[in-house]
């Protein structure tokens, strides 16, 4: 697989963060039971859960993440818009069998919208080897999660 192929988004919100450590800010559970994004709400412990949960396999709640409008990159140049798009393109890293890791650059809040910048890697099945510098939009639903509402792994080089 090539760099401009199907790239995983991770962030942090202090420091790299290889999710194969023990040390993990959410408690996401290795079983089926559900992910409660609101344990560190904050923008990056979302984008952080979405990782864990792909590593996982865990697609359907991967996907509760986005925003029904959303949109994704998968690939440099690439946009895919809405859940079912975006489910297409989760199944295809998740065949990767992705490990990654992230480090959060900056967030910038204004009111109920995220900016956040990471720069993040990701190796997998293939083998693959890839990273890059993200740019993701969430918005603050109306339960107080946040939810990804634009998912650029490739930031301004895509």
């Amino acid at each position: 697989m090539h760099r401009d192929e199907s790239p995983l988004d991770v962030q942090s919100d202090e420091r790299p963060v290889d999710v194969h450590s023990d040390e993990r800010p959410l408690d996401v559970h290795r079983d089926e039971s559900p992910l409660d994004v609101h344990s560190d709400d904050s923008p990056g412990a979302v984008v952080q859960a979405f990782a864990r949960l792909m590593e996982e396999g865990r697609i359907e709640e991967a996907l509760a993440l986005y925003e029904p409008e959303a949109a994704f990159a998968p690939a440099p140049g690439e946009e895919v818009r809405g859940r079912e798009a975006i489910r297409v393109a989760l199944e295809r890293f998740a065949a990767l069998e992705p490990r990654m890791t992230g480090e959060l650059v900056k967030v910038t809040e204004a009111g109920d919208i995220a900016l956040v910048v990471n720069r993040w890697t990701l190796s997998g099945k293939g083998p693959i080897e890839m990273g890059g510098v993200s740019a993701d939009v969430l918005r603050r639903r109306p339960d107080g999660a946040w939810g990804i509402l634009v998912d650029d792994p490739w930031g301004a080089e895509g």
